[in-house]
């Protein structure tokens, strides 16, 4: 175990941040399928905390894949609003970690919106 660890330190950041969002995606997608399961079966159910912190650590789209797949938590209020709040927070995120201009436009306003309110 502690030779796998030691190989993983010499991946590049690219390969690390790609690796995570593969392991992320793929709990994020077995929580899912096992949490409809689990409830089909009226057995222990994962906890909509825990799905939702799967969803915000970037396990986004491996929990869509299951919503669609499974057919599960598709009507299910305000745990929806969570989810889709938390994929445009991401989505958010990423346009402005990607494109710094959009990042430069959106801190201006916030800075704007901020100098309004005190």
């Amino acid at each position: 175990m502690l030779d796998s660890l030691q190989s993983l330190s010499g991946l590049s950041p690219t390969a690390m941040l790609i690796l995570y969002l593969v392991a992320i995606n793929a709990a994020a997608y077995i929580a899912f399928g096992l949490d409809k399961y689990f409830a089909r079966t009226g057995r222990w159910r994962i906890s909509e905390s825990t799905l939702l912190l799967l969803t915000f650590l970037g396990g986004s789209p491996g929990a869509l894949i299951a919503i669609r797949l499974f057919r599960h938590k598709t009507k299910k209020q305000p745990f929806r609003l969570y989810l889709h709040t938390l994929i445009v927070l991401q989505v958010a995120v990423l346009i402005m970690l990607l494109f710094p201009s959009v990042r430069t436009i959106v801190f201006d306003a916030l800075s704007r919106l901020a100098a309004m309110i005190s």
